[in-house]
């Protein structure tokens, strides 16, 4: 996972809004009368702006707020970056070591050995 560079690159739980429905597919999907009513719904969420995924619909964030999540992610990309050149040179502390190499495995970087 490259660094983000715009919104795009957020995940989809950080380019969605508020909550305003949420469902669990498997128990929504085994009642036809509810299946049908659900799609429409979803459809007509679509066609108004709304963000529409897996999960439920949700309110479309403001352009105020997908740029304060892309600055909070590029500002942790950013300091795993930093953690992790600080661990290959000189090991950081176990504690920090499973997101180091979290960060390292979205990155297609080698993963730090523990001490």
């Amino acid at each position: 996972m490259a660094r983000p560079n715009t919104w795009h690159d957020l995940s989809d739980n950080d380019r969605r809004g508020d909550e305003i429905v949420r469902w669990s597919g498997n128990s929504i999907m085994s009642i036809p009368n509810v299946t049908k009513h659900l799609v429409a719904a979803a459809q007509a969420a679509r066609s108004e702006g709304l963000v529409v995924d897996n999960d439920g619909i949700f309110a479309k964030p403001s352009d105020e707020v997908l740029e304060d999540r892309l600055r909070r992610a590029q500002e942790r990309w950013d300091s795993l970056e930093e953690k992790y050149k600080v661990a290959v040179d000189f090991q950081s502390p176990n504690s920090e070591l499973w997101e180091i190499n979290n960060w390292a495995r979205e990155n297609s970087l080698p993963v730090i050995k523990p001490v």
